[in-house]
């Protein structure tokens, strides 16, 4: 079955999924997406893989997109410990606290039942929850990833009880030595 399926990330606090299928044809794409949600799978072999993405990803903005490398660092620093303050990036003293049990927890703390939401268009509402609930695995707050999670801090107030003002960081840095060249500045 055909299918388009993309995701976006709003504000650092809402994460989306859109599947675009064939009108008679989307059942097979949004169980798949269901599968990957309700119990989604972290093996070492990838996360590997992605720990020297991070680290390459993280170096490649600072040379080659400035700004927003100047962004993320500033975000990081002035909303330390709230949402807006988590790196988009992981962090290269981050980078080896990546586990499959590190994973696993913070998705089941982040994607919990009680805030999933299901919007289908040009599809029956019914249709689209029946498909949901019936799912390989069901969502429930009692599943084992669930019920020995940690819970997100969710509140505006928890929030704002874990900023630390001051925070800052310093990185020097010498671009001509970095890059080998003198480039025009």
């Amino acid at each position: 079955v055909g299918a388009a399926t993309a995701n976006v990330e709003l504000e650092k606090r809402l994460l989306g999924w859109k599947i675009e299928a064939p009108l008679g044809a989307w059942q097979k794409p949004f169980s798949q997406l269901c599968n990957c949600m309700v119990a989604p799978r972290f093996p070492e072999q990838d996360i590997e893989k992605l720990r020297d993405t991070f680290d390459n990803n993280l170096e490649e903005t600072r040379w080659q997109d400035p700004r927003t490398y100047v962004v993320d660092k500033l975000e990081e620093k002035a909303f330390y410990k709230e949402p807006l303050g988590q790196p988009r990036h992981v962090a290269p003293e981050m980078n080896s606290l990546i586990t499959t049990a590190a994973l696993s927890d913070h998705w089941a703390s982040v994607c919990v039942p009680s805030r999933i939401i299901i919007v289908g268009v040009n599809v029956d509402v019914d249709e689209l929850a029946a498909e949901y609930e019936n799912s390989v695995f069901s969502h429930s707050n009692v599943a084992p990833a669930h019920a020995n999670a940690t819970q997100a801090s969710t509140t505006a107030t928890e929030e704002l009880a874990q900023y630390i003002p001051g925070a800052e960081a310093h990185a020097q840095e010498s671009r001509p030595a970095a890059m080998m060249s003198k480039p025009d500045m």
